[in-house]
């Protein structure tokens, strides 16, 4: 697992280091007030305090399965995550939610029927419905709204392809995702509840698509750019064209690997730690002042 830190980039690409301790860091998300970060360290869940520069771990699985698809509540207090663990031969997949403060043992949000990988991944504003994936990587993946007050699903983007990352908007009548239907991967939007109309936003190869805080833009991955693109969603949906928003070095992690300030002036990403060793040789000179003595003279 390749050591990485955290930094912010500017529009301009320059980076700023933050000071937090390098790991292997996976799939991260920005607090809805942009004071904290939770992060996936494998197998566990950590907070990085960006104010008090502390960073703490969440979870304690100890061997008890993994966790992923790390994102923050909306009222910013809890956090929720997927959670794997082995049980009978299988695999028993839930959605979950902890305080951030450690307090309580976290509710279970959805549990995925027997060997079934379901899990959400992007809440709406109000938290009564979070959209995820159903399936696993190398398997056909599909897009769903999980009820956790009913504790049941809906698919709402499916094709013989994958369809992941899914997010809703801010206002929680659209949700964008990726998808690799068409062979290269792009970001769609389509209405929520579903109508079976659905816009692809995306020109050339997109990923990981996140809306402005104020859901007039659609912001995306394309290579080594940030893509912006302003939205408009009423009489009815409509994209218009494409800006570059960003560039820069970043390290590209399971899970979503970029996050946002509300106010769009930074990116928050992962950068590599040059791990390599250089071999250095080193002088020493006994008796320097005579011989600084004997070249004065």
């Amino acid at each position: 697992m390749a050591l990485s830190r955290f930094a912010w980039l500017d529009a301009d690409g320059h980076p700023e280091t933050l000071p937090f301790t390098e790991r292997g860091y996976f799939g991260f998300d920005l607090s809805p007030d942009g004071r904290r970060i939770a992060v996936q360290v494998p197998p566990d869940l950590w907070i990085l305090d960006l104010e008090r520069e502390t960073d703490s771990r969440l979870t304690n699985l100890a061997g008890r399965g993994f966790i992923g698809a790390v994102r923050w509540h909306p009222d910013g207090e809890r956090i929720s995550f997927l959670q794997m663990v082995g049980m009978d031969g299988g695999v028993e997949t839930t959605t979950r939610t902890m305080r951030v403060d450690g307090t309580g043992e976290g509710d279970i949000v959805y549990t995925a029927p027997a060997d079934t990988v379901i899990f959400g991944s992007g809440w709406n504003s109000d938290g009564t419905r979070i959209a995820g994936e159903r399936g696993w990587i190398g398997e056909d993946k599909d897009v769903v709204v999980i009820d956790p007050a009913a504790g049941t699903y809906e698919v709402v983007a499916a094709s013989p392809s994958l369809e992941y990352f899914p997010s809703f908007s801010p206002d929680g009548r659209w949700i964008a995702y990726t998808s690799e239907e068409a062979g290269d991967s792009h970001i769609f939007v389509q209405p929520y509840p579903p109508t079976g109309q659905r816009w692809q936003v995306s020109a050339t190869g997109a990923v990981e698509s996140r809306w402005s805080a104020d859901g007039r833009e659609l912001i995306f991955r394309s290579g080594p750019q940030w893509i912006a693109v302003p939205v408009q969603t009423e009489p009815t949906f409509r994209a218009g064209r494409p800006r570059v928003m960003g560039e820069g070095p970043f390290i590209n992690v399971p899970g979503m690997s970029w996050d946002l300030t509300a106010d769009g002036s930074r990116f928050l990403v992962l950068q590599p730690v040059d791990t390599s060793t250089t071999t250095r040789t080193l002088h020493v000179i006994f008796n320097w002042i005579t011989e600084l003595d004997s070249h004065r003279q």
